[in-house]
């Protein structure tokens, strides 16, 4: 079983297209109010599971399972998900209507809790255990260093993790796991946000993002160590090493 935490913006939808072409009995979730009509013996029927829900998910899986993330830089996510709800002709989400009537800088300070979660270090809460507001009620008591740690940890039990810019070599990685052998190619870019790029982006907007994603940049810079340290323990060098060792 795989269990896909897939964080918005982040190019998971082509890496949930590419594995559930691979992997079949496969189900997407996209909120917890989904997860309340499906039973557990369901629930853990499916081989593949692809969900916007975070960490929190985790609690109802009784089968052996793995794990796989995407996270993006915090900034870029974050002007991505706003073109894209505002190019989009649909409202996908409560805060659509917002992205289409507001600027960049005002959405950032819309103080409506539909809008905040979207972006407000949501990555980070999908790693503690899901971005919604009641969640995020249950850490109130908690300070930042402890949120941070309780994401930290919980990252760390992924057995892949992948950044957006480098989608390519998580890809790999399930390819090899799994043994698809599918030639990597340049990957196709679905659900584009036509953002323009962030050096077009004004300065007082930059600030303004930054002060939303404080954590989600601590996280992602984790992360970016974390991969570091996994593929210099897993390079060809060190498995030779350990060989020669043995």
């Amino acid at each position: 079983m795989l269990i896909f935490t897939h964080i918005p913006r982040t190019g998971g939808t082509t890496l949930r297209s590419i594995i559930s072409g691979h992997i079949k009995n496969f189900r997407f979730i996209d909120s917890f109010s989904e997860f309340s009509f499906i039973n557990d013996e369901e629930l853990n029927s499916y081989n593949f599971i692809a969900t916007h829900c975070g960490y929190g998910i985790f609690n109802r899986i009784s089968r052996s399972h793995k794990k796989v993330i995407i996270l993006r830089d915090p900034i870029e996510r974050v002007i991505s998900h706003y073109f894209y709800l505002r190019n989009l002709e649909d409202n996908v989400s409560y805060s659509s209507y917002y992205a289409k009537k507001l600027s960049i800088q005002e959405f950032i300070e819309e103080n409506n809790p539909a809008v905040q979660i979207s972006l407000n270090n949501t990555q980070t809460w999908h790693l503690v255990e899901d971005k919604n507001i009641f969640f995020r009620k249950n850490y109130q008591n908690k300070t930042t260093s402890e949120i941070l740690d309780i994401a930290i940890d919980h990252l760390k039990t992924y057995d892949f993790i992948g950044i957006t810019n480098d989608l390519s070599s998580v890809l790999l990685e399930l390819n090899q796991a799994y043994g698809w052998d599918e030639v990597i190619q340049e990957l196709p870019h679905m659900r584009e946000s036509h953002k323009p790029d962030i050096n077009e982006i004004d300065e007082k907007t930059i600030n303004s993002i930054s002060k939303k994603v404080d954590l989600d940049v601590y996280v992602y810079n984790k992360t970016k160590e974390i991969l570091k340290a996994r593929r210099i323990i897993n390079s060809p060098e060190s498995m030779k090493r350990k060989d020669e060792k043995w």
